[in-house]
Formats: C-alpha cells, sequence, structure tokens
C-alpha cells in the first residue's frame, strides 16, 4: 500500500471481465433485482440490476459499489459484470451493474453524464435497499474503469453532471476501483507514428489492433473517433476527456489496477496516473499484475480480487 494511501485507510476497447469468478465460492446473494430503470432519456429507459447481500434488509446501512461494464464505450452489456457484482455482495457490499448510452450515436460525454446519474439514482434511493448514501464507490474494468475515474475525479464545476435526473442528489463517489483504463488520451501509443515506437511497444500495438479489429470490426482509431468525433489529438476534448486532467486535492481515494502486459491499455497510464495523484496528494493505491493482459487469468484475478477488498473495507468503512 502506497504512503499516501496508509493515513486514510491501485484504453478502454474490450469487455473482457476484470473478476474472474472464484470457483469453489458460491456468493451469498440474498435477492438479485434486475431492470431497474434509472434514467429516461432520448426515449431509452437505461437500466441497472442490484445484488443484495444476504443480510442486506437486516443490521446498519451497507457499503454499496456501482459497477460499470467495459466495451469502448460503444459495446458491452451490464451483465457481463453479473458475476463481479455476486463476489461483491458475498462480501457484504451492494453489488451494482449499470448499463450506459453508446456510442456512436452517443458521443462523450454522454456516457459520463449515465455514471453521474445512475449513482444520483442509488444514493436518492439508498434506503430501499439499505444502502448508506455515504459510502458508495465506483468501479469498473476497461471504459468502465475509466467512467469510475471520471466519478471520482470531476466535480460539478466541471460540469459533466448532465441533463439526467435525480439532480437533487450528489454523483460523488467515497472511493474508485479501476481495472486497465486510459488515464491520459493525448500520450496512446496510438498517437504516435510507427517509427517512434519501440519494437516492443510497436508489437503491442499490433497486438491492441488484432483484438479491436476481432471485437468490433473496425480499427481502435475508428473506436476512439466514433467515440469522441475526432482524431486529432490536438484537438481540445483529447484533454477534457483525460482523467489525470481533473485530480486536484480532495478526490476521492482511487485503487488503480493494471496488468504489464496488456496490449490495449499500457502500464505507462496506470504509471502516469499514479504519479498525477501523488503529486496532488489524493489517497491512492496501484497493483501492478505481471504478465496481465486486459483482461485477467484466474490467479491474476484471484489476486486483483483480494486488493479490491481490502481497499473497499478501508475506504468504505462505517464511521466510527
Amino acid at each position: 500500500m502506497t504512503a499516501a494511501l496508509r493515513p486514510v485507510i491501485a484504453s478502454a476497447f474490450c469487455a473482457l471481465s476484470a473478476l474472474v469468478p472464484l470457483r469453489g465460492q458460491e456468493p451469498a446473494v440474498e435477492s438479485f433485482l434486475k431492470d431497474r430503470t434509472y434514467s429516461q432519456i432520448d426515449g431509452e429507459d437505461l437500466k441497472l440490476d442490484l445484488a443484495l447481500p444476504a443480510n442486506f434488509a437486516t443490521g446498519s446501512p451497507l457499503p454499496a459499489v456501482v459497477y460499470f461494464h467495459g466495451g469502448g464505450w460503444q459495446a458491452g452489456r451490464r451483465q457481463d459484470a453479473y458475476e463481479q457484482i455476486k463476489f461483491l455482495a458475498s462480501k457484504g457490499f451492494v453489488g451494482i451493474t449499470v448499463s450506459y448510452r453508446f456510442a456512436p450515436q452517443y458521443k462523450w460525454p454522454a456516457q459520463v453524464h449515465d455514471a453521474k446519474t445512475a449513482v444520483r439514482f442509488v444514493r436518492t434511493h439508498a434506503a430501499e435497499f439499505n444502502i448508506d448514501p455515504d459510502r458508495i464507490a465506483a468501479a469498473g474494468d476497461s471504459a468502465g474503469g475509466y467512467l469510475a475515474l471520471m466519478l471520482g475525479l470531476t466535480a460539478p464545476d466541471d460540469e459533466l453532471e448532465g441533463p439526467g435526473e435525480w439532480s437533487e442528489a450528489s454523483s460523488r463517489v467515497q472511493a474508485v476501483v479501476s481495472y486497465y483504463s486510459v488515464a491520459d488520451f493525448t500520450k496512446l501509443k496510438s498517437n504516435r507514428p510507427p517509427k517512434e515506437l519501440t519494437p516492443e511497444e510497436a508489437k503491442r500495438q499490433a497486438a491492441a489492433e488484432a483484438i479491436t479489429q476481432a471485437y468490433y470490426k473496425k480499427s481502435g482509431a475508428q473506436v476512439i473517433e466514433d467515440w469522441t468525433g475526432t482524431l486529432d489529438p490536438a484537438d481540445p476534448i483529447w484533454k477534457q476527456l483525460s482523467p489525470v486532467n481533473y485530480v486536484s486535492r480532495g478526490d476521492s481515494p482511487v485503487l488503480i489496477i493494471q496488468g504489464d502486459a496488456d496490449p490495449v491499455v499500457s502500464v505507462d497510464q496506470a504509471r502516469q496516473l499514479n504519479r498525477t495523484l501523488t503529486a496532488a496528494g489524493v489517497p491512492h493505491d496501484m497493483l501492478i499484475i505481471e504478465g496481465g493482459g486486459h483482461g485477467f487469468t484466474r490467479p491474476q484475478a484471484a489476486r486483483a480480487n483480494a486488493k479490491m477488498l481490502e481497499f473497499l473495507r478501508l475506504t468504505l468503512a462505517p464511521p466510527k
């Protein structure tokens, strides 16, 4: 654990699962509530599902983790995170998985708007699910990890709340867990000419392109352009997109989880975010998974799970 975290307590293109369920552990889930509409926007019902711990209706209000799936902001399903939220429920958290609007029909920042609306819905309905409204974390993998970061690092004056409902409630979260998310879009390796890449970087760039072509049937550049509307790294939107540009003292504690062999999101992104959080005095921790890619093997996921639970139990501990 980093020194920054001890006093108060580690590109997103693929919808690979961050948390592989551990065999032999059957989550103790009291109930699974599906298809709750949290927003009605542009004629579309946006929904979320909840996994409630066995003791959710008794005792003190529980901490909650709002989880966002990956998929390059234009693919994936909230159902992809069912094992994640059941795992969290088995550990005493209310686990929530969220759908959000997709590019290219809805470009940035529509997905950030939806993430914030989802948190406001959860906070407004906290009593219904026996959730402590002051102990809500955001988590996600890949594109979902990006949304979790934006929830923890942005403030109302960043003008990213959107037109969504439940505006009387805050979208602030008390902790963030981000699996292999881009932190600075201006530093993407794909923005650099091939001649500037090392042989290893070029190899990983080719692997990333193969993944995106297989998953989306389009290039990584087209995935980004569909989401942002531009491929020009000099466009101001590239800084507006980047979580590192919103970091400031007082932000929510952050856990960064990243594989050092990820071909899609370079480990340099995690390290840059780590340095930025340190410089701003934001409580944080970072776990680098040796050999980890954009998605983890079962042993790698078990290690990440343990770190995530340690972090959440510290940052979402009940007040004394």
